[in-house]
């Protein structure tokens, strides 16, 4: 789910009535307070991020397949992100220079943008909870490691969100029940731990 301009944008899910991801999209017009059809995304996915910047939505990995066990072998954690173009109202998924860059893919992360970076942190790659933190460069579209690992090892359904300071650093901060860790960042790519 991302808020932009007015509208509340929900991306994919899973329906439990039928217990299977589902592609559907709606975006709820807050002016109107009625919801509205969007495209739908090519592959269908739970558990995924969506960020916003520059005019574009993306939906990134997630978890695709029937049942509500993650790890049942019916399912899979995904690598691919989907580009979101508003004006036009269509879904691309993006190549495979883009992928996720965990090599079983993941889902359960948190997703914050900074600039035009997308910090992908913490998730679940089906088998295991990861710590890493990977950024995503939306124009170039490529992916770094973050500098660090968050500290802790079981760091899924995380919430996360970005603080502006007054003297221009941004800080990430990422908590979980009552564990929570943050992430300085100045303008530059430089990104650090914060003790």
């Amino acid at each position: 789910m991302e808020y932009v301009n007015d509208y509340i944008y929900v991306v994919s899910g899973y329906q439990d009535s039928t217990k299977k991801d589902v592609k559907t999209c709606n975006k709820l017009n807050l002016n109107t307070k009625q919801w509205e059809p969007m495209a739908s995304v090519n592959k269908e996915r739970r558990h995924s991020t969506v960020t916003y910047v520059e005019d574009r939505l993306y939906a990134i990995a997630g978890h695709s397949g029937t049942g509500s066990n993650p790890t049942e072998s019916t399912t899979a954690c995904m690598r691919t992100i989907e580009e979101y173009d508003i004006d036009r109202n269509t879904w691309t998924t993006l190549g495979s220079e883009s992928y996720y860059p965990g090599a079983k893919g993941i889902h359960r992360h948190c997703a914050v943008v900074v600039d035009i970076r997308i910090f992908v942190l913490g998730g679940h790659d089906c088998s295991n909870p990861t710590n890493k933190v990977y950024i995503f460069n939306t124009r170039t579209k490529r992916w770094t490691s973050g500098a660090k690992n968050l500290h802790h090892t079981h760091v899924y359904d995380l919430g996360c969100s970005v603080v502006y300071l007054e003297d221009g650093r941004r800080v990430i901060y990422c908590g979980w029940w009552t564990l929570s860790w943050c992430w300085k960042t100045k303008l530059g790519p430089n990104v650090g731990s914060c003790q």
